[in-house]
C-alpha cells in the first residue's frame, strides 16, 4: 500500500472516525485496509459493477472534467498498470479459440471415422 494512500485513507475515514464498511476494487488490498486501519472492507461483485458505473460516467460525475484531463489520467493508469507486467494479448486469445475449435473438429472426424469403420 502506497503512502499517499495511507495518508487517505487516515485523513478521510480514521481520524474522521467513520464506522461505515469501504467499497474495494481488489480483495488483497481490502484485506491489507482491514489489517492496518481496521476496517470493514467488501469487495464482491457487486463492487466491481459499481466500479464500472463509476468509470463509465465518469465526466458527467466529475464537474469541470475536460477530455485531455480524461486522457491524461487514462494515460497514467495505463503507464501504472505497465509496471506490473499485465500480459493480454487479444491475439493469443484468438489462438487459443481457433485451436480449440480445430481439436473439436479433429475429435468430431475421429468419431466420425470410427463409427463408418464399425458399420
Amino acid at each position: 500500500m502506497s503512502k499517499s494512500l495511507k495518508s487517505f485513507i487516515k485523513k478521510s475515514i480514521v481520524d474522521k472516525q467513520l464506522h461505515d464498511k469501504l467499497a474495494v476494487s481488489e480483495s488483497k488490498l481490502g484485506s491489507t485496509i482491514s489489517e492496518k486501519f481496521s476496517i470493514k472492507c467488501v469487495s464482491d461483485k457487486t463492487v466491481a459493477e459499481l466500479m464500472r458505473g463509476i468509470r463509465s460516467q465518469l465526466n458527467n460525475l466529475i464537474a469541470g472534467l475536460s477530455e485531455t484531463d480524461m486522457h491524461a489520467m487514462v494515460l497514467g493508469l495505463s503507464h501504472s498498470l505497465s509496471r506490473y507486467k499485465i500480459k493480454f494479448s487479444p491475439d493469443k486469445v484468438d489462438t487459443m479459440i481457433v485451436q480449440a475449435i480445430g481439436t473439436s473438429n479433429t475429435t468430431i472426424k475421429r468419431c466420425d471415422a470410427i463409427r463408418w469403420s464399425t458399420c
